[in-house]
């Protein structure tokens, strides 16, 4: 079924951790001025993530079309783990591990910068005196969450979870 020692190599690990995996799904890559079906090797639906094993070595011309496509990747913003022979020969298993774990980290921090950066646009209402206090449109979850930027009335909102 796989095409390769490598391929053969890398399932038995995703097997071995019970890592769910789909064997070279269809991938749409806008390539130039066409669009084509690509199939890397692996593809961890859980994690959106692909693995790509290049195991060719010493040869420019499948260099070259490696570069080719992992550019072709990184354009389509997908997450592709590139394994080559010298991963092989090591401790691929750290190696993958930690290409997920940067990949998933680094969507973890770029969603935290989007929420603390989200504006906050409406007011905070006191029911028992009626009282509204407005909160400007330029404040964000970020610097509420940090301090940064509390009306003094705002400490007047008694039980409200933003200033517990």
């Amino acid at each position: 079924m796989y095409k390769s020692k490598g391929e053969r190599t890398i399932a038995a690990f995703l097997d071995r951790l019970n890592i769910d995996y789909t064997y070279q799904p269809a991938v749409l890559i806008n390539d130039g001025e066409y669009q084509r079906i690509w199939y890397p090797d692996f593809g961890l639906p859980k994690y959106s993530i692909f693995i790509e094993y290049f195991g060719m070595e010493n040869d420019p011309g499948y260099d070259a079309r490696t570069r080719h496509k992992m550019q072709a990747y990184q354009q389509a913003k997908l997450d592709v783990i590139p394994v080559y022979p010298e991963h092989l020969k090591g401790d691929y298993a750290r190696y993958i591990m930690q290409e997920i774990l940067r990949t998933m980290s680094q969507r973890l921090s770029d969603l935290e910068e989007k929420i603390d950066a989200f504006p906050i646009r409406h007011s905070i209402e006191y029911r028992q005196t009626g009282r509204s206090y407005a909160m400007p449109a330029d404040v964000t979850v970020g610097q509420l969450a940090a301090g940064n930027y509390l009306h003094k009335e705002w400490h007047s909102v008694p039980g409200h979870p933003w200033f517990r």
